[in-house]
């Protein structure tokens, strides 16, 4: 791998191998340190089942074999679903997180695979505490148990910002598209267009936020689970914040669910939901399924009627379809610098997270 792993030269991701290399430590010759606290900038996209993504070793001594060719599709077996194994094996770990940088300059990474059914902290990251921005994630499917995510199973104090996650996630409970869990820590600019299956506190983006901060990012797809179950969120708890963000996920539930959020005991400013939510037993809502009114705070906050078939007003604030399309329908909320809509025509959207097509009630 290139680079020295420092914030003026970070190691220069170009192959699944420099990949995989990552939070490895020392390689064989012992002249690179690829720790977990190191830089690193992603240089290509990356195709987990494109054998033009692989290259050689760099010195990483994985295979006991002299026979690059053998080893490199020994490697892209192992990480895709031909050989019915494990796949990807998540970087760091719930005890040794990630605490370093990954800079994904734009690029994408095509089609992980993880199967890992009885195992926690699972996606591309096992738990992240430092940086991670401008990477995205497609086409690939995640098997778990708890703490599932197609960016990482925990966000611990870290930092996600301009992120997108296009992927299924299975699991049993703290699931979400892009994170599991965000304890603590801020996500902003991102989004997830995801299939997300399981239990407990499932999300389109985030399973449980846990005293974190979720800004300016959306979710598309579907979600469903037994219970706390959401658009964006399935639970937002211990004073989270999600704010100026918005859901068109249509979720499914046992008990407690919400087009934005199942359960709400943090702060929602300024987001919106116009998912279809479906709740067979009890707490459901169009914007948040359960609200805790002493812990819990919701301002100028809304929610499309007839998309999401609810149509309470304790817990958001309802509109029909046509006023979701008109700009003074949304008090307070700031029209120059973070959201647009066109008017009559669509849903409000993020300026600096564009979804496109944008959101219309006809999608």
């Amino acid at each position: 791998m290139q680079g020295t792993g420092i914030y003026s030269d970070p190691f220069l991701i170009e192959s699944v191998e420099d990949l995989v290399a990552v939070g490895k430590g020392l390689d064989v010759d012992g002249i690179n340190d690829y720790s977990l606290a190191s830089y690193y900038k992603l240089g290509k996209n990356l195709d987990f089942e494109d054998e033009n993504s692989y290259e050689n070793y760099m010195g990483l001594d994985i295979f006991d074999s002299d026979d690059d060719d053998n080893n490199q599709e020994t490697l892209r077996n192992a990480l895709t679903s031909e050989d019915n194994g494990k796949g990807w094996s998540p970087i760091g770990s719930f005890l040794t997180p990630f605490t370093g940088t990954i800079d994904g300059s734009g690029h994408i990474i095509y089609n992980i695979y993880i199967k890992r059914p009885d195992q926690d902290y699972i996606g591309l990251l096992a738990c992240s505490a430092g940086n991670i921005f401008d990477l995205g994630l497609s086409q690939g499917n995640i098997y778990g148990d708890s703490h599932i995510g197609g960016l990482m199973g925990m966000n611990k104090n870290g930092t996600i910002n301009n992120c997108y996650s296009a992927i299924s996630v299975f699991g049993y409970e703290y699931l979400g598209g892009l994170v599991g869990r965000n304890y603590a820590g801020n996500i902003s600019k991102s989004y997830a267009v995801s299939n997300v299956n399981g239990n407990f506190r499932a999300g389109g983006l985030v399973g449980r936020n846990y005293g974190g901060n979720i800004f300016e990012s959306y979710t598309t797809g579907h979600v469903a689970g037994e219970e706390y179950v959401g658009g964006l969120t399935g639970s937002n708890v211990n004073a989270g914040k999600i704010y100026n963000s918005y859901s068109t996920t249509n979720i499914t539930a046992n008990n407690i669910g919400g087009g934005l959020t199942g359960i709400n005991r943090g702060e929602i400013s300024r987001c919106y939901a116009a998912g279809n939510v479906t709740v067979i037993n009890s707490f459901s809502g169009g914007l948040v399924g359960y609200h805790d009114e002493i812990n819990g705070i919701i301002n100028n906050s809304y929610y499309d009627t007839s998309a999401t078939g609810q149509n309470d007003n304790t817990k958001g604030i309802p509109l029909s379809p046509i006023d979701m399309q008109k700009q003074a329908s949304f008090i307070n909320w700031e029209f120059l610098n973070i959201w647009q809509i066109d008017e009559n025509e669509s849903y409000p959207y993020l300026k600096n997270n564009l979804q496109t097509p944008h959101p219309t009630p006809f999608m």
